[in-house]
């Protein structure tokens, strides 16, 4: 990694104001050439009986893309030999940064209010019970008109300059991709592509040397301390990855969720099944009936996202 590509992180709030203005200048100056933005949508459709769903499991009641489509989905250009590019468009999928998701219009037929969550997009919508979900659903509704479910802030550059500059780096793998283990040790070894390396020369009020006047071993690793490396990583993760979100696209998956974690089977006010006209002997037949009651939730949703060009 050239000099010119590394992110100076410093914990200073001056050093941090000054270099997101840094990112800002860059971003534009490179004119989107490193980051694509993609637009999809989704048409999500759960089918199933509450009995049914209850049946199959906590994975239920859930959508995702099938099997080896992810690349044709959710790479930049769906026209393109994709033979030819799928390792590149996976690593470029798996780093995303969700810039704004919509339901254009859904429709549940489902009796009882649910939740929507997916697993690779912030939940906004809060219940009673303080469960978070991306939407909320009513019994038996349908909506026309487009919501936002969420958006990024439109002022944060962070995300494009860190993915321009460390592609291959997220806060799942920060402390793991690029090093080296070395049992039984206080120190481990760490690539030099790896942005903690980074993190110790740009703050050397906080790590004690130059790590640049450290011998590279192999031409690829220097050696540092696990102090250094945990402290480095610390910084990383308050300072620049708490404020970008990335996404797996390849591990996309919606599910439809009862409230406060209570059965699909359960079904605390039975009134909804039958009227008070029905005679109570008749009554548990048409909870029967109701639980074994095909049910569907359809729903449009767009999704925007920023893609590595390299990645």
């Amino acid at each position: 990694m050239s000099a010119a590509r590394r992110v100076p992180l410093n914990p200073n709030p001056a050093v941090m104001g000054a270099l997101a203005e840094e990112m800002d200048t860059d971003a534009t100056t490179n004119g989107g050439s490193d980051v694509l933005r993609v637009t999809r949508r989704f048409a999500v459709k759960i089918e199933g009986s509450m009995n049914l769903i209850e049946q199959l499991g906590p994975m239920a009641a859930s959508w995702a893309p099938a099997e080896n489509t992810h690349a044709a989905m959710f790479g930049a250009n769906v026209d393109s030999d994709l033979a030819a590019e799928r390792t590149s468009v996976m690593n470029s999928i798996t780093n995303a940064v969700i810039v704004k998701a919509e339901m254009l219009e859904s429709k549940s037929t489902f009796p009882v209010g649910l939740g929507l969550s997916c697993n690779v997009i912030p939940g906004q919508e809060v219940t009673d019970f303080g469960e978070r979900y991306l939407a909320t659903v009513l019994p038996q509704s349908t909506q026309m008109s487009p919501q936002t479910l969420y958006e990024a802030d439109p002022q944060a550059q962070s995300g494009i300059s860190w993915r321009k500059s460390y592609p291959a780096y997220s806060k799942a793998n920060l402390d793991t991709e690029g090093t080296m283990e070395v049992k039984n040790a206080n120190y481990l070894f760490v690539s030099h592509a790896h942005p903690a390396i980074d993190v110790v020369r740009y703050n050397p009020e906080i790590f004690q040397g130059d790590v640049s006047e450290s011998a590279l071993i192999d031409g690829e690793w220097f050696k540092l301390t696990r102090e250094t490396f945990d402290t480095a990583c610390n910084l990383i993760q308050n300072e620049v990855l708490s404020k970008v979100h990335t996404a797996d696209l390849s591990a996309l998956q919606f599910q439809l969720h009862r409230f406060n974690s209570a059965a699909w089977t359960e079904l605390k006010n039975e009134e909804f099944c039958y009227n008070h006209a029905t005679p109570v002997q008749e009554r548990p037949a048409h909870v029967a009936a109701m639980k074994d009651m095909p049910c569907s939730y359809h729903a449009r949703i767009e999704l925007t996202y920023e893609l590595n060009r390299d990645s």
